[in-house]
């Protein structure tokens, strides 16, 4: 008669199934970041539209529009939520001893800087380059223009916006309510106080489906 006897390492059993589990959830997170990519993209692009200092408004039709001599202003803002949009990357996070894995996302990862060298945030009036961006996102309350103005009105067949065109004066700078530091800006802003949250509860929801 034979016997045979067979006992199960603990921790070769563990190990293995640990390896099935984390194979398991890498390809659910992977499928997760394919499907809703866009969706990230969409609470991002939403929250630059709706910013808690109504810059895009602003920028689309507003005063600020003319102040920075826009000529459409709602293209530009769309160009620069597109640029913002476009940066978007979301990468697997390796499973560590304590994990299984996540998902790492990442907006503008050379930071607002990348944007300033884009063609829509900077146009050229009167043989001199005109850097809008710039100023909006970094100049906080410095003066950008010196000696010069924003005067207002209909009646200026130079005007780039039909609203204002600048003239001699104390020095222009952007408006106190839509200035911004490279820290603290409409694109920073919008991040933070609006799309931030509405990300991390998105990822949340997300991985704890996985198995369900």
């Amino acid at each position: 008669m034979l016997k045979y006897s067979i006992k199960i390492d603990e921790n070769e059993f563990y190990l293995a199934c640990n390896e099935e589990l984390v194979k398991i959830v890498s390809d659910s997170i992977s499928y997760i970041i394919r499907s809703t990519r866009k969706d990230y993209i969409e609470i991002i692009k939403n929250c630059l539209r709706n910013d808690p200092d109504q810059t895009y408004s602003a920028l689309s039709g507003g005063l600020l529009r003319a102040d920075l001599g826009l000529a459409d202003g709602m293209s530009e803002a769309e160009a620069v939520i597109s640029a913002v949009a476009n940066s978007v990357e979301m990468r697997k996070a390796k499973s560590t001893r304590n994990t299984l894995g996540g998902i790492n996302l990442v907006v503008l990862r050379k930071g607002v800087e990348s944007l300033l060298d884009l063609p829509m945030a900077s146009y050229v009036s009167n043989g001199q380059e005109v850097e809008w961006l710039k100023w909006l996102l970094t100049s906080g309350d410095e003066i950008v223009v010196a000696n010069y103005s924003v005067l207002y009105g209909s009646s200026f067949p130079t005007s780039r916006t039909g609203q204002a065109i600048m003239g001699k004066g104390k020095g222009f700078k952007i408006r106190g309510e839509h200035s911004g530091d490279i820290n603290q800006n409409w694109i920073t802003k919008a991040l933070l106080l609006c799309a931030e949250k509405q990300i991390v509860e998105k990822m949340e929801k997300s991985l704890s489906e996985i198995g369900s």
